[in-house]
């Protein structure tokens, strides 16, 4: 009698062996899973926040290069309204001591909103009495805020305020830098995209540190162009 041999076993696979196989393998995936993802989140937040610092250098390289090539320079509230209530956002921002900031009451009353630059611009014209060329010079005048400087106004709200050092010798500039957003973001219990400045204050207002999303810094150029009297 022939025995055919893939009848001698016809058991298959038990419920407890299905079990224990499928505990063996969520033990070995689950924290796999939950290491890769924390990962992906650690690298998110890392991007996120390296972009922030990005583009600020792009704010501060343009403003580097109009002062700087400016012939000379003011600083001013022009453009700013008396109801405009943005000047007061950023002195809220810039002397929360939720995001180590330093300024005193005092030096924060002296912060200007608008960079005023005068450039001198020489042209040759015609001149029919000494029939030649003459130069003609003319000053162009441009008043900048922060916001007119460059980067990206689709993803980030970027704005400051100007001062000038005691010894007028170098133009301080205040800058933060916040991801946005078209409703109020929150990543990893922090907010982390806003629509405006009033919700920035509302977040340094409401919630504990830390703000990993809401970068200021301050930065000095030094200066030997500033408009006199």
């Amino acid at each position: 009698m022939r025995i055919d041999p893939l009848r001698l076993d016809q058991r298959g696979v038990t419920v407890l062996e299905l079990l224990l196989s499928v505990t063996i393998f969520l033990l070995v995936v689950l924290p796999l899973s939950t290491y890769y993802l924390s990962g992906v989140d650690r690298y998110q937040k890392t991007l996120k926040q390296s972009n922030l610092r990005n583009e600020l250098d792009f704010t501060i390289a343009d403003i580097m290069t109009k002062v700087e090539g400016a012939s000379f320079f003011e600083i001013s509230d022009t453009g700013l309204e008396t109801t405009d209530k943005r000047k007061d956002d950023l002195l809220t921002i810039f002397q929360s001591p939720k995001l180590g900031s330093s300024i005193s009451e005092s030096e924060a009353q002296e912060l200007k909103a608008s960079l005023t630059t005068y450039k001198t611009h020489v042209t040759y014209e015609y001149d029919e009495t000494l029939d030649r060329k003459v130069p003609r010079s003319e000053i162009v005048k441009q008043t900048f805020q922060i916001p007119d400087f460059n980067f990206n106004h689709q993803l980030y709200l970027i704005d400051g305020l100007f001062k000038l050092s005691d010894d007028n010798k170098k133009l301080l500039v205040f800058l933060v830098v916040v991801p946005k957003s078209s409703y109020f973001l929150e990543m990893d219990g922090q907010h982390s995209g806003f629509t405006g400045w009033d919700e920035v204050v509302t977040a340094l207002e409401e919630d504990s540190p830390p703000f990993e999303y809401i970068k200021i810094t301050k930065i000095e150029i030094a200066v030997n162009n500033l408009q006199r009297g």
